[in-house]
Protein backbone atom coordinates (compact mmCIF):
# COMPACT_ATOMS: atom_id res chain seq x y z
CA UNK A 1 0.00 0.00 0.00
CA UNK A 2 2.68 2.51 1.34
CA UNK A 3 4.84 1.55 -1.83
CA UNK A 4 1.99 2.73 -4.25
CA UNK A 5 1.48 5.56 -2.41
CA UNK A 6 5.05 6.93 -2.88
CA UNK A 7 5.46 5.59 -6.25
CA UNK A 8 2.52 7.49 -7.20
CA UNK A 9 3.74 11.05 -5.37
CA UNK A 10 6.62 10.12 -7.26
CA UNK A 11 5.19 9.91 -10.76
CA UNK A 12 3.28 13.62 -10.05
CA UNK A 13 6.51 15.28 -8.49
CA UNK A 14 8.13 14.20 -12.12
CA UNK A 15 5.24 15.17 -14.00
CA UNK A 16 4.79 18.46 -12.43
CA UNK A 17 8.93 19.20 -13.05
CA UNK A 18 8.65 18.35 -16.60
CA UNK A 19 5.36 20.99 -16.93
CA UNK A 20 7.25 23.75 -14.90
CA UNK A 21 11.05 22.78 -16.46
CA UNK A 22 10.05 22.22 -20.25
CA UNK A 23 6.00 22.32 -21.07
CA UNK A 24 5.65 25.34 -19.67
CA UNK A 25 8.42 27.38 -21.41
CA UNK A 26 7.05 25.84 -24.62
CA UNK A 27 3.20 26.66 -24.18
CA UNK A 28 4.55 30.29 -23.62
CA UNK A 29 6.30 30.97 -26.78
CA UNK A 30 2.68 30.11 -28.38
CA UNK A 31 0.92 33.33 -29.28
CA UNK A 32 -2.83 32.02 -28.60
CA UNK A 33 -1.63 31.33 -25.05
CA UNK A 34 0.81 34.30 -24.06
CA UNK A 35 -1.91 36.62 -22.99
CA UNK A 36 -2.88 33.42 -20.84
CA UNK A 37 0.34 32.68 -19.62
CA UNK A 38 1.15 36.55 -18.78
CA UNK A 39 -2.10 36.62 -16.68
CA UNK A 40 -1.06 33.54 -15.01
CA UNK A 41 2.70 34.91 -14.21
CA UNK A 42 0.83 38.51 -12.82
CA UNK A 43 -0.85 36.43 -10.22
CA UNK A 44 1.78 34.55 -9.07
CA UNK A 45 3.88 37.35 -8.74
CA UNK A 46 1.34 39.39 -6.92
CA UNK A 47 1.11 36.50 -4.56
CA UNK A 48 4.97 36.40 -4.03
CA UNK A 49 4.58 39.83 -2.79
CA UNK A 50 2.03 39.25 -0.69
CA UNK A 51 3.82 36.68 1.61
CA UNK A 52 7.51 37.99 0.97
CA UNK A 53 8.83 36.95 4.29
CA UNK A 54 5.97 35.25 5.64
CA UNK A 55 6.66 32.14 3.79
CA UNK A 56 10.14 31.31 5.69
CA UNK A 57 8.87 31.96 8.73
CA UNK A 58 5.71 29.66 8.39
CA UNK A 59 7.55 26.92 7.50
CA UNK A 60 9.84 27.05 9.84
CA UNK A 61 6.96 27.22 12.38
CA UNK A 62 5.50 24.09 10.66
CA UNK A 63 8.41 22.22 10.86
CA UNK A 64 8.54 23.06 14.66
CA UNK A 65 4.94 21.56 15.29
CA UNK A 66 5.55 18.50 13.09
CA UNK A 67 8.65 17.91 15.16
CA UNK A 68 6.85 18.18 18.40
CA UNK A 69 3.80 16.28 17.36
CA UNK A 70 6.15 13.55 16.25
CA UNK A 71 8.30 13.74 19.70
CA UNK A 72 4.60 13.51 21.88
CA UNK A 73 3.53 11.02 19.33
CA UNK A 74 6.30 8.85 19.65
CA UNK A 75 6.57 9.00 24.01
CA UNK A 76 2.86 8.51 24.13
CA UNK A 77 3.08 5.31 21.59
CA UNK A 78 6.34 3.82 23.61
CA UNK A 79 4.35 4.67 26.51
CA UNK A 80 0.82 2.52 25.31
CA UNK A 81 2.75 -0.21 24.38
CA UNK A 82 4.41 -1.01 27.78
CA UNK A 83 0.11 -0.89 28.41
CA UNK A 84 -0.89 -2.71 25.67
CA UNK A 85 -2.37 -5.43 27.48
CA UNK A 86 -5.12 -3.19 29.38
CA UNK A 87 -6.00 -1.79 25.48
CA UNK A 88 -6.65 -5.43 24.49
CA UNK A 89 -5.65 -6.10 20.55
CA UNK A 90 -4.50 -2.20 19.63
CA UNK A 91 -1.51 -1.99 17.97
CA UNK A 92 0.73 0.81 20.01
CA UNK A 93 3.83 0.48 17.65
CA UNK A 94 5.94 3.66 17.62
CA UNK A 95 5.70 5.66 14.25
CA UNK A 96 9.27 5.41 13.78
CA UNK A 97 9.61 1.98 14.53
CA UNK A 98 7.54 0.70 11.58
CA UNK A 99 8.85 3.57 9.30
CA UNK A 100 12.40 2.19 9.94
CA UNK A 101 11.35 -1.69 10.33
CA UNK A 102 9.88 -0.37 6.44
CA UNK A 103 13.03 0.72 5.38
CA UNK A 104 15.02 -2.17 6.19
CA UNK A 105 16.74 -0.91 9.59
CA UNK A 106 17.96 -3.25 11.81
CA UNK A 107 16.29 -3.38 14.88
CA UNK A 108 19.85 -3.15 16.77
CA UNK A 109 19.91 0.26 14.58
CA UNK A 110 16.77 1.78 14.82
CA UNK A 111 17.53 3.64 18.34
CA UNK A 112 20.72 5.15 16.41
CA UNK A 113 18.65 6.05 13.54
CA UNK A 114 15.92 7.39 15.81
CA UNK A 115 18.67 10.07 17.45
CA UNK A 116 20.02 10.97 13.95
CA UNK A 117 17.06 11.34 12.37
CA UNK A 118 14.68 11.71 15.04
CA UNK A 119 11.62 13.71 15.26
CA UNK A 120 13.43 16.06 18.01
CA UNK A 121 15.97 17.02 15.22
CA UNK A 122 13.24 18.40 12.83
CA UNK A 123 12.08 20.30 15.63
CA UNK A 124 15.62 21.99 16.57
CA UNK A 125 16.17 22.17 12.59
CA UNK A 126 12.88 24.49 12.49
CA UNK A 127 13.80 26.70 15.80
CA UNK A 128 17.00 27.35 13.81
CA UNK A 129 15.38 27.67 10.70
CA UNK A 130 13.66 30.22 12.50
CA UNK A 131 16.06 31.88 13.74
CA UNK A 132 18.49 32.17 11.45
CA UNK A 133 15.32 33.71 9.25
CA UNK A 134 15.03 36.42 12.13
CA UNK A 135 18.86 37.15 11.95
CA UNK A 136 18.47 37.69 8.01
CA UNK A 137 15.79 40.74 7.74
CA UNK A 138 17.63 42.43 4.90
CA UNK A 139 17.44 41.68 1.20
CA UNK A 140 19.38 38.93 -0.33
CA UNK A 141 22.78 39.98 -2.13
CA UNK A 142 22.14 43.78 -1.20
CA UNK A 143 25.10 45.49 0.56
CA UNK A 144 23.95 46.85 3.86
CA UNK A 145 25.28 50.19 5.44
CA UNK A 146 27.04 49.95 8.32
CA UNK A 147 27.22 53.13 10.48
CA UNK A 148 30.25 54.56 12.47
CA UNK A 149 28.97 54.22 15.77
CA UNK A 150 27.04 50.43 15.05
CA UNK A 151 30.59 49.10 14.16
CA UNK A 152 32.62 47.30 16.50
Amino acid sequence: MLSWVLFTLFILAVLVAAYVMILRPVLKRIPDLAPFYAEADGFWAKLNVTFTGFRTLALAKLQVVIGWALTVHEVVAAILQQLAPTFGALDWTPLSTRLLSAAGVPPDLQPMAMFVLGSVAVAVLGHVHAMLRKATTGPVGEPVEVKASEGG
